[in-house]
């Protein structure tokens, strides 16, 4: 690592040029190479070569400045004024611990599938094959440069090998953003040569399928992780398919039957439902409340967490009191209901 300049000149950081010379005039005279003998030549050569490089960083307004700046000596040849603020941005992320790396992590480009299941599927759990679904990817043999195999690779020029960029959008606003020439790499190569896989397109597309194992109790708009990359993500939406005159809340599964006769109200019914790929059937034998819902413990869906436990299913009950036209054709059975007799 090189010694700071103005601790070899032995002057303050805000010295004046003219201190800076007469520092330098002091310090070559004392370690000059023709006065020295002996075992302290070769100590007297190295410093008289860092007293001539310290001279040569603070003489030059620019190459000082930069230097206070925080700007690796190495760097400051090929960095401009906007490259110069991209190296600030770099090292003040890099002190609140995020690196290069992460600054330059390209945003991921999040695909999404679509999986409708039936409350039959919550109920048993399933698996799924999805449709293909086409994603676009960097081209691996050419590493997103679009040129033939990247080698005989050189400092990119446009960011000179920092792989950023800083654009000034107006007077104390600057954007930061990965060089549009290296992609972020730093560096270019010389091919000309467009690659053979992307046709120097720099992206591919390819078409992925996959099935998807459907846990029991499995929640309504749940998303599942299907693949995951440095450049990608691919998720599965789970929606539910709920058959008319069902609702779904939580683990329960409110079941709303078809509007009930007056007959059927008084005389009691028996009404056959599919649920979760089975029938049951529900009966009455007389009169009964319409506005309590009938619980059917435990007949709802699996609880996420634990599957062995479930919530239940809701019967509600609707009656159509304008069907009253064949109310003439019931007089007996009325007459039974309500004097109590068989």
């Amino acid at each position: 690592m090189n010694e700071d300049p103005y601790t070899v000149l032995g002057v303050p950081k805000d010295a004046s040029a003219g201190e800076i010379k007469k520092a330098y005039k002091q310090k070559a005279m004392q370690y000059h190479p023709d006065k020295q003998t002996g075992d302290n030549k070769a100590h007297a050569e190295e410093m008289f070569c860092k007293v001539n490089n310290a001279h040569d960083i603070l003489s030059d307004n620019e190459k000082r400045r930069m230097h206070d700046m925080g700007i690796p000596e190495g760097m400051q040849g090929g960095m401009q004024g906007e490259d110069i603020f991209g190296h600030m941005f770099s090292s003040m992320f890099s002190g609140m611990g995020m690196n290069r790396q992460q600054q330059q992590t390209p945003r991921k480009n999040i695909y999404e599938i679509n999986i409708n299941i039936t409350l039959s599927d919550v109920v048993h759990g399933c698996e799924k094959n999805t449709q293909s679904i086409k994603i676009v990817t960097k081209c691996t043999k050419c590493e997103g440069t679009g040129l033939d195999a990247p080698k005989d690779m050189v400092k990119c020029t446009t960011c000179g090998g920092v792989g950023m960029r800083i654009q000034q959008m107006g007077p104390g606003m600057m954007i930061q953003s990965t060089c549009h020439v290296c992609l972020g790499k730093g560096s270019t190569s010389n091919s000309k040569k467009v690659c053979g896989m992307c046709s120097g397109r720099i992206n591919v597309q390819s078409e992925k399928k996959f099935n998807v194992k459907i846990p029991k109790g499995l929640l309504n708009k749940s998303i599942i992780r299907l693949e995951t990359t440095d450049s990608y993500d691919i998720n599965a939406n789970i929606n539910y398919i709920i058959d008319e005159g069902m609702q779904v809340n939580n683990q329960d599964v409110h079941i709303h039957l078809p509007p009930l006769t007056l007959k059927e109200l008084l005389c009691g019914f028996t009404r056959k439902i599919d649920l979760y790929g089975k029938t049951i059937s529900l009966k009455t034998s007389g009169y009964f409340n319409p506005d309590k819902p009938k619980k059917l413990e435990g007949r709802g869906l699996p609880f996420p967490n634990d599957s062995s436990k479930c919530g239940n299913a809701i019967v509600h009950y609707k009656i159509n009191y304008t069907d009253m036209n064949n109310l003439n054709d019931h007089i007996d059975d009325f007459k039974r209901i309500f004097t109590n007799e068989l």
